[in-house]
């Protein structure tokens, strides 16, 4: 097997190691500020709409900062939505059976 067939390979395997690790690290930060987070997302769109409404040169840009909050309320809640999917894909394990709960942050 050459190097250039091995390159794309590791890559995603380094891709996927990264992404366990991060999404297994900040399970209780994200599960525990997701509302704050869809909120300041709310706060951005509404924020967007406002400035569509003003006569200044920022109304050009209102529509790609309404976008962005869009697109990341739209990236969280898949994020949140297909978590377990998204762990058992980057598991470095062959199994992949990963057992989340939701409910496991304790306070």
């Amino acid at each position: 097997m050459r190097l250039t067939d091995m390159a794309p390979n590791h890559a995603l395997r380094m891709l996927k190691h990264g992404l366990y690790s991060l999404l297994i690290n900040l399970k209780s930060f994200f599960f525990l500020a997701y509302p704050m987070l869809q909120l300041l997302c709310g706060l951005g769109v509404g924020m967007g709409i406002l400035l569509n409404f003003t006569s200044s040169d920022i109304q050009e840009n209102s529509y790609l900062i309404g976008l962005a909050f869009i697109g990341l309320s739209l990236l969280l809640y898949l994020q949140k939505k297909y978590y377990q999917q998204l762990i058992a894909w980057s598991a470095p394990r062959k199994n992949n059976v990963v057992s989340i709960s939701n409910h496991s942050v304790q306070s």
